[in-house]
């Protein structure tokens, strides 16, 4: 592992291997391929948007942060529950409280995976294209990034651990954008009264609408300390194939 980092390049924030090496070599279910929708990467490392990136991430986002309020700490811990079981259940909730019927839960309970599934392959394809590096190792290494506005502070630490893979594009970012135009489509309205249950005690969280259950995951990673809002506010470039992927 290189000592210091090199600025910009990622490198695994745990002994144990690389998560999701895999993923973006994954044939999709409905796009033509993983790199059809590829972001167009993180900032440079001299720009201001990379500066405020930092900044941010630095101030709210630590262990011992001063300016994230207890709601956001609640907010950042409980989108860290295990994700998996966690979305299942709300999925499973809103067949129950949309009284969907037999062919509409199936349809759902088979749009649901098949779409975060490609989100998924979308994401770790970008992640590992790209490489770029967490906070926890960009903080730390502040001072070698040639930007004036960025300084280095050895003893940062996030409040949630860092996922061992690559930080751009945020993954839940990815994915609960996906499902939640899914999970619109069934009510027929951005209002989807969708509830997400807490796995650890935190309380299930509510959501009326798409759009703040998408503001609530992509800034939850930021309060958590492990992803810079560019990593959230990522602009896919235009598909060059057809709309709609594969049939």
């Amino acid at each position: 592992m290189p000592n210091p980092p090199v600025p910009g390049v990622w490198i695994p924030t745990a002994p144990s291997p690389p998560i999701g090496t895999y993923a973006g070599l994954m044939r999709p279910f409905s796009l033509d391929s993983a790199d059809q929708f590829r972001p167009d990467g993180p900032p440079a490392l001299d720009s201001e948007r990379w500066a405020r990136d930092f900044n941010e991430v630095e101030t709210i986002g630590s262990t011992t942060s001063s300016t994230r309020t207890a709601g956001q700490t609640l907010a950042a811990r409980f989108w860290a529950e295990a994700s998996a079981q966690q979305a299942h259940g709300s999925f499973r909730a809103f067949v129950l409280e949309h009284e969907l019927d037999v062919v509409g839960a199936a349809r759902f309970m088979a749009m649901i995976p098949v779409t975060d599934a490609d989100a998924l392959i979308a994401c770790f394809d970008a992640k590992y294209h790209f490489a770029f590096w967490r906070p926890i190792t960009a903080i730390r290494a502040g001072d070698t990034d040639d930007n004036p506005a960025t300084q280095s502070d050895a003893s940062w630490s996030p409040l949630l651990g860092t996922p061992n893979h690559p930080e751009y594009p945020s993954a839940h970012s990815c994915i609960t954008p996906a499902g939640g135009r899914v999970i619109a489509r069934f009510p027929g309205t951005q209002q989807i009264d969708f509830t997400v249950p807490s796995m650890t005690g935190f309380g299930d969280r509510h959501f009326d609408n798409v759009t703040d259950l998408e503001n609530e995951v992509g800034n939850a990673r930021i309060w958590g300390g492990i992803h810079y809002r560019s990593a959230l506010a990522h602009h896919f470039r235009k598909s060059p194939h057809k709309e709609g992927g594969r049939a």
